[in-house]
């Protein structure tokens, strides 16, 4: 059985009710989008519809490139409008409280995080395909409005601009939360203003504290929970220089990707293993965590 939004349920009786063919579109402003690596842009959702109760959206778009770290709904006009975050899949239903809407209107604004280090270009598109969870939008009597156009979009990932980075890149299962410690040495001066932290995929994983010292450095800073972009932990700018070893702490939650190694020439230098205790309180000395380090 196909999906409606809200699991409402109507007579068949009340098909025949469905809205005709019109100006019925779903489109993103802007259509094309773009960021450089490991930085965001905001995209929005519009409809065009006559006769507009309610709607479901089905977006789909690669992961390996491109990542929705957050969405702010349209209250004013949808008032009921949730969002479902999935690896490479967002899903948003939304509902008036008015009779019905005729015109256009905002939906909601997605925030795209650029997390491929390489040139890329994901589609944003709008999934018809899945049988259970499509896009359409419904009239007053959850009738489907007929002969929508579903304007799908892009985002393109550029490739740093800078080289203000230390990155480590993917890693891999297992993994736990814990306390991981350990030393960084940079192979060129770097000034560096956030971390992020690699999740395993369909997980939280973030980082909960970071601690950053040594060589004249004394920089920490802690999470501020699942709201905006989380993956990400601000502190105040901090060069780290080239041949120089900084001490790290940091505090995982959930399921970060992990190196099981003691050591790794990564991006931008080199990262060790001094020790890390998970969240059982067992003791490694070849987890590292997987981090990137960069100014935004």
């Amino acid at each position: 059985m196909k999906k409606i939004a809200f699991g409402i349920l109507v007579f068949a009786a009340f098909a025949m009710l469905a809205v005709p063919a019109g100006a019925q579109e779903v489109y993103f402003v802007p259509q094309h989008s773009s960021a450089d690596y490991c930085n965001t842009t905001d995209v929005e959702i519009w409809v065009n519809a006559t006769g507009l109760k309610s709607g479901q959206i089905n977006l789909t778009y690669d992961p390996t490139c491109a990542n929705v770290t957050n969405y702010v709904k349209n209250a004013t006009n949808f008032p009921s409008n949730l969002w479902t975050h999935h690896y490479g899949s967002e899903w948003i239903t939304f509902m008036t409280s008015e009779p019905s809407l005729s015109g256009n209107y905002e939906i909601g604004t997605l925030t795209i995080h650029c997390v491929n280090a390489e040139d890329c270009t994901t589609p944003l598109e709008f999934n018809m395909d899945d049988p259970d969870a499509y896009c359409a939008l419904f009239d007053s009597y959850a009738g489907e409005i007929s002969s929508v156009t579903w304007k799908d979009g892009t985002f393109t990932c550029g490739a740093p601009t800078t080289l203000d980075l230390f990155d480590t890149e993917t890693g891999t299962y297992p993994s736990i939360s814990g306390t991981h410690t350990g030393t960084i040495t940079p192979d060129s001066d770097i000034t560096v203003n956030n971390l992020y932290t690699y999740p395993c995929t369909g997980t939280g994983g973030h980082t909960e504290y970071v601690h950053i010292y040594g060589t004249g450095i004394d920089e920490s800073a802690s999470w501020t929970g699942y709201s905006g972009d989380w993956h990400n932990i601000s502190f105040s700018e901090i060069t780290l220089e080239a041949g120089k070893i900084y001490n790290y702490e940091i505090r995982t939650g959930s399921y970060p990707q992990i190196i099981h190694a003691t050591s790794k020439s990564v991006t931008g230098g080199t990262i060790n293993c001094t020790s890390f205790v998970d969240a059982n309180g067992k003791t490694y000395n070849d987890w590292i965590p997987g981090i990137r380090l960069y100014k935004k």
